[in-house]
């Protein structure tokens, strides 16, 4: 009698730990300073919706010219991997991949688009439907920044360069927020994660990945009363000759962009 008492015993406390652990783990998720600063709603669905290059295009990667034909330009898939590394220990239940494009039926809780607008439909949806000030042009090769309150607009541009027998990238990323319900009652967050190359993407990628918290803090501040923001960012990293990368990226904020300075929503395709 006394070991099956004891048996018991053991079963409730172990419930009972597990409960607390799974208690804890989903406290920490909720102080997340990223779900924080983007205000993601952690009750409901993250759509992740990532970009495959389309393989009947005529699309060149910008690096091409400094490796050989058949490598591999490895940018997208690693910010794919960082996306969802950042969600899935705390809210894996509820994510959910979505190819290319977020179906009209499944616009809604949050929503993460990660690549620019030629291959990710849904990015260049969101541009417009934001008002972001930071966009892509056909015959353009960079970022352009355009801000509601200033006369011209700002091109940031990457660079690619062979250095002492490695390639030396050098290329700019954003993170683009509307949240608060700010494009509706049935999107409670939507993200932009994006670049003009795969490399740019994978420089928004690792910012949202491991923005500090003191650099969260200071964000959060800065734009505590806005519905919508931009983060621009720049990235370094190094590539070995057949287009492998060689190096850790290193990520810099170049500035940050409130509300105040997104233009009213307009038609944008890329």
């Amino acid at each position: 009698m006394a070991e099956i008492l004891i048996g018991i015993l053991g079963s409730l406390i172990a419930t009972a730990i597990t409960a607390k652990y799974y208690t804890i783990k989903y406290n920490i998720g909720k102080n997340n300073n990223i779900v924080k600063l983007f205000n993601i709603n952690t009750d409901k669905k993250i759509r992740i919706c990532y970009a495959n290059i389309q393989s009947s295009s005529n699309y060149v990667s910008p690096v091409s010219s400094l490796i050989p034909s058949d490598s591999f330009d490895y940018g997208d898939a690693d910010s794919i991997l960082l996306v969802y590394d950042k969600f899935r220990t705390h809210y894996q239940s509820l994510v959910r991949w979505v190819r290319n494009e977020i179906p009209p039926t499944s616009k809604n809780g949050n929503l993460i688009t990660i690549a620019g607008p030629k291959w990710n439909k849904s990015t260049e949806q969101l541009i417009g439907e934001m008002g972001s000030p930071l966009y892509y042009s056909d015959g353009v090769s960079g970022l352009i920044e355009k801000r509601a309150t200033h006369k011209t607009e700002n091109l940031h541009q990457f660079s690619f360069r062979e250095v002492n027998g490695a390639i030396d990238v050098e290329d700019y990323g954003c993170l683009i927020c509307a949240r608060n319900n700010a494009l509706g009652t049935n999107i409670d967050c939507a993200v932009i994660v994006s670049g003009y190359t795969t490399f740019g993407t994978l420089f928004a990628a690792e910012a949202l990945h491991s923005l500090t918290k003191d650099e969260v803090k200071k964000i959060s501040k800065s734009v505590e009363n806005d519905n919508k923001f931009a983060i621009l960012v720049k990235g370094h990293i190094k590539l070995d000759l057949e287009g492998r990368i060689a190096s850790p990226a290193t990520i810099e904020i170049v500035t940050w962009i409130g509300e105040r300075d997104f233009l009213s929503p307009y038609e944008y395709s890329y």
